[in-house]
């Protein structure tokens, strides 16, 4: 059986584990205070209660993409010890990321191949499961363009939906802007965000007023698009930036019944790479559907 080993960055919220053949190329994280940048490294490099405090304390942060010469390093290193190499970057509307990993794919032709899975977070923990399954079926014989296929078939039984309650880090990266800032802040209203695979970014779709109306609306989201509620649900998380343990546990049980019980809702917290742009006291639902 051929041997293949899998690189993520941080959008995927988890650290390398050699034992199961996955390597970590980290996204950066960049912090300007009084006019001077620290630059961490997106994965190790800060936690989010830390990540609150400074952007409650004055800082601003933004995110840039994996360094090219680590990258090309590890790739470089990888081939030597593996016969394919393949790359799960965050989702390519999301990040610049995507581009410059695939640029890579002529350096190391046929041994390293860069996939979009159109996802973050746990939805690239996931994918991740189902891909190994899949090629090791074929005893790990990879044809890239039937990885291709399999992968946006797939996409088509994932979906999410993020519920923003504070818009400050979506006014302060620019990502909401002018009057309907303005509205949405003054109103206190909850933005509904759609993450969905099969289109890999994120999208405004709704606003509500109050918290249940946005669950429920998020439930009625997912239906049209995956038909969460008709089909087989084969698993469930909740991913948040709310700090607050007791609250968390809430949102995953107010979904664990509006889901009444069809699966088993787990909990995550968001990423710091993530969370420095949809900000803090937000959660999201993302969900992979039976086929």
């Amino acid at each position: 059986m051929k041997k293949i080993a899998f690189i993520i960055d941080s959008s995927a919220n988890i650290l390398a584990d050699e034992s199961k053949d996955i390597y970590l190329v980290p996204l950066n994280i960049i912090e300007t205070r009084n006019s001077e940048e620290k630059v961490c490294n997106a994965s190790t490099g800060i936690n989010l209660e830390t990540l609150n405090e400074k952007i409650k304390g004055g800082s601003k942060f933004k995110t840039s993409q994996s360094s090219i010469g680590l990258l090309q390093q590890t790739v470089e290193e990888l081939t030597k010890k593996y016969d394919y190499v393949i790359g799960f970057p965050i989702s390519e509307k999301l990040s610049s990321n995507y581009a410059t990993w695939k640029s890579l794919e002529t350096e190391f032709k046929d041994k390293f191949f860069v996939f979009n899975l159109g996802s973050v977070e746990v939805g690239i923990v996931w994918f991740l499961e189902l891909i190994r399954d899949f090629l090791k079926a074929k005893k790990n014989e990879l044809d890239p363009k039937e990885l291709e296929t399999f992968i946006a078939k797939k996409k088509k039984n994932f979906g999410g939906v993020l519920v923003v309650s504070d818009v400050s880090q979506l006014i302060a990266g620019g990502r909401l802007k002018g009057f309907k800032a303005v509205f949405v802040k003054t109103l206190k209203l909850k933005l509904l965000i759609s993450m969905m695979p099969a289109n890999g970014g994120l999208e405004y779709f709704d606003k509500t007023k109050t918290d249940l109306a946005a669950k429920k609306e998020l439930i009625n989201f997912l239906e049209q698009k995956v038909n969460l509620i008709s089909k087989k649900i084969k698993k469930a998380a909740v991913i948040t930036t709310i700090l607050d343990p007791k609250e968390r546990e809430k949102v995953v049980h107010e979904f664990q019944s509006l889901l009444k019980d069809k699966v088993v809702v787990e909990e995550a917290m968001f990423s710091p790479v993530i969370a420095i742009h949809t900000g803090f006291s937000n959660y999201a639902l993302l969900v992979e559907m039976e086929d």
